[in-house]
């Protein structure tokens, strides 16, 4: 209202509203419109990509997690123990094994799907706050009969194994190369490799063993224990220094189809012939050897 003074006293004049935009124009073209659901499906186009690899991504990211907190538990135990590691192999009675009580924690027992039988005796257990969830991969999916095959299944409780460089080392060989029983004589600890995903068909006792390649022929390398590669290809590995990675297999013999009939039965994949293997397995066998040991 807008008063102006006059002979005859206040008189007010009321102003005309501006129509808006939207009355003036009468609405959303269909060409407007079209360019919004263009701009909205190319959107999705971009972000449904991006979504799926954080979906991928996750497993990967707890795995690393699960690594990391083994790891600092390996470290902590040493430093409680005056330097003493754990060991991977239950045949060095001057050092407890990190997982299992027999020589070998093979597949099918009690202890593959009963955390009382192996995991809650551990020696590592203290030092990881009694956390079980971190001993299994979320990727992996493999079961184990709880019964016999006419039993019920259950999930197999781990996933990760310890290089036998803190054990035996009978495949490395240890004549040539050498095993760690103290931190302290741990020769390059950020090339070093403690904990390894390995390959649900291959896991079997707590030692993840490797033949180390020494440089000179393809005909030298050979598998023995099988990584995992259930993230995309890639398998996650913690190293003495405390820093874990997921590394990107390139091979195919060392990438088989994980099976799990095979798992339920306890079968494990033997490929330890020397040779007839791939070029990408070779060097990932090669680079394996970079990160466990050094020659004497």
């Amino acid at each position: 209202m807008t008063p102006f003074s006059g002979e005859k006293g206040m008189v007010s004049v009321s102003a005309s509203p501006t129509p808006s935009l939207a009355a003036q124009r009468g609405g959303f073209t269909l060409v407007e419109l079209l360019v919004v659901l263009v701009t909205i499906t190319v959107l999705a186009t971009l972000l449904v990509p991006a979504l799926s690899q954080t979906k991928l991504k996750a497993p990967a990211l707890t795995c690393m997690s699960n690594l990391k907190q083994m790891q600092l538990g390996w470290e902590l135990y040493a430093g409680e123990y005056n330097d003493l590691l754990l060991t991977s192999r239950t045949t060095i009675v001057t050092r407890p094994p990190w997982i299992g009580d027999t020589w070998n924690y093979n597949l099918p027992s009690q202890g593959d799907w009963d955390p009382r039988f192996y995991l809650d005796r551990s020696p590592l257990m203290p030092f990881v706050g009694r956390n079980r969830s971190i001993w299994r991969c979320p990727s992996d999916t493999t079961q184990v009969y709880t019964n016999g095959s006419s039993g019920g299944m259950a999930p197999r409780l781990r996933t990760y194994s310890m290089s036998d460089v803190f054990g035996t080392g009978m495949w490395l060989p240890n004549t040539t190369y050498k095993v760690y029983g103290k931190l302290s004589e741990i020769t390059n600890a950020s090339s070093t490799c403690v904990f390894i995903e390995e390959h649900p068909n291959s896991i079997n006792d707590g030692a993840f063993s490797l033949r180390m390649a020494n440089g000179l022929a393809d005909a030298s390398v050979q598998l023995v224990d099988i990584p995992a590669s259930m993230h995309a290809g890639a398998g996650t590995l913690s190293f003495a220094d405390g820093h874990v990675e997921i590394h990107k297999w390139r091979g195919t013999v060392d990438q088989p189809p994980v099976s799990l009939a095979m798992a339920l039965t306890g079968t494990t994949l033997q490929q330890t012939g020397i040779g007839n293997l791939d070029s990408g397995t070779v060097a990932d066998m090669r680079w394996l050897s970079s990160v466990t040991t050094v020659a004497k």
